[in-house]
Order: C-alpha cells, then structure tokens, then sequence
C-alpha cells in the first residue's frame, strides 16, 4: 500500500490514449492532454508513409503540430483496409486500489 504523502502526489486523473491498428491496440497513460497527443503522433510519423499511399495530398512529410498530424494520419488511415483510430479519454485514478 502507498505512504500517505505518495498517494497525496498522485494525479486524481489521467489520459489513457488508445491506437486501434490492424495488430492491435497501442495503450498510454498520461498524465497531461500534450503527452498523449505526442504519443498518438509519434505514432502517426512512424506510419507517415502508409498513410501517404492512400492520400496523396498529404504533404510528404509529417507536420510538426501534434494534433495536425494525427488528425491528418488517422482521416486518410479511415479509408486502409484495416482502418485505424485514436481516442484519448480521461480516467480517474483510485489510490487505495
């Protein structure tokens, strides 16, 4: 069980963000939106390319922005034969479980 002054330091929520690809789902925990949108488009540079094959008016490569490149990635990955996804919801944390 955690001291008194841990459980007093941990965050009352958190983002969980979820990938939903063709293998499976990628999971993270976050504790800020920022983080989980630079997971989710770290994730969408990593797959650039694919998502190029199937939108050539993407630019070639990746933005910068966080949300600009997931949006843009995960819009043309609607239309992959196995499309895929992201959400990000928040949870709460529970310090006695």
């Amino acid at each position: 069980m955690a001291a008194a002054n841990e459980i007093s330091a941990m965050p009352k929520t958190v983002l969980v963000a979820l990938i939903d690809h063709e293998h499976g789902t990628n999971v993270g925990v976050f504790t800020s939106r920022a983080g989980a949108l630079s997971w989710v488009a770290d994730y969408a540079r990593q797959w650039w390319q694919d998502a190029l094959e199937l939108d050539e008016t993407l630019p070639e490569t990746p933005p910068a922005d966080d949300a600009s490149c997931s949006e843009m990635y995960f819009e043309a990955m609607r239309d992959a034969q196995y499309p895929e996804t992201f959400q990000i919801q928040e949870a709460q944390v529970d310090p006695q479980a």
